[in-house]
C-alpha cells in the first residue's frame, strides 16, 4: 500500500517537470511563428510594391531615419526597378529571422533582420533586410532600416556572404550587373 501513494507522488513530479518543457516548447513555437509572419508580412509588401513598381509605397516602407540618412534612396529605388527583371515566381527564407528586442520601463524595440533568396522568370536576386517592427519610443524608427540587394545564380539558394553591413541604411545595391 505504501508504494502506490510512492509511486503517485513520482508521477505527479514527472508530469510536473514534463509539461514545463511542454509549454516552453509551445511559446517558442508562437514566438518563432509570430516573427515569421512579421518579417514576412514587411518583406512581402516590399516584393508587393516592387512588383508594382511603385515608388512612394517602396519609400514608405523605409524607417524615418532610413530615408532621411539615404541622400539616394530615390535614384537607388528607381535603379532597382530597373535592375529587377521578371516577374515573381518564387520567394523563400534563407536565414532568419534574428530578433533582438529590449524592454525597459515599459518602453520596447524590436529589430528583426532575414535573408531571402528570390526566383523570376528571368534571374535570380538575394535580399537581406533588417528592419524595427516595434519601437514604443520614437515610432518613426519603424520600418526598414536597410535592404541589401544582390543579383544571384540559382545555385545560390543557400545564401551568401553579405560582408560588413554595419551602420548602412537605406536601398544599397550590390553586384546588380549580369552574372556570368
Amino acid at each position: 500500500m505504501k508504494k502506490i501513494p510512492l509511486f503517485c507522488i513520482i508521477l505527479a513530479f514527472i508530469m510536473a517537470f514534463s509539461s514545463c518543457s511542454l509549454i516552453e516548447s509551445v511559446n517558442d513555437r508562437r514566438l518563432q511563428d509570430t516573427d515569421n509572419d512579421a518579417i514576412n508580412g514587411v518583406f512581402g509588401d516590399f516584393l508587393t510594391t516592387l512588383g508594382n513598381k511603385n515608388k512612394d509605397g517602396m519609400k514608405k516602407l523605409f524607417s524615418k531615419p532610413a530615408r532621411d540618412n539615404d541622400t539616394d534612396l530615390d535614384s537607388m529605388i528607381d535603379q532597382l526597378f530597373e535592375s529587377y527583371k521578371g516577374k515573381l515566381k518564387s520567394y523563400g527564407l534563407v536565414k532568419g529571422p534574428t530578433v533582438s528586442s529590449s524592454f525597459s520601463y515599459g518602453d520596447e524595440t524590436e529589430n528583426m533582420q532575414a535573408a531571402y533568396f528570390v526566383e523570376t522568370t528571368e534571374s535570380y536576386y538575394h535580399f537581406l533586410i533588417d528592419c524595427v517592427t516595434e519601437d514604443t519610443v520614437n515610432p518613426d524608427n519603424i520600418g526598414i532600416t536597410s535592404l541589401h540587394v544582390k543579383k544571384g545564380r540559382a545555385d545560390e539558394t543557400d545564401g551568401i556572404n553579405w560582408g560588413d553591413i554595419d551602420n548602412e541604411y537605406g536601398l544599397i545595391l550590390r553586384r546588380m550587373d549580369d552574372i556570368i
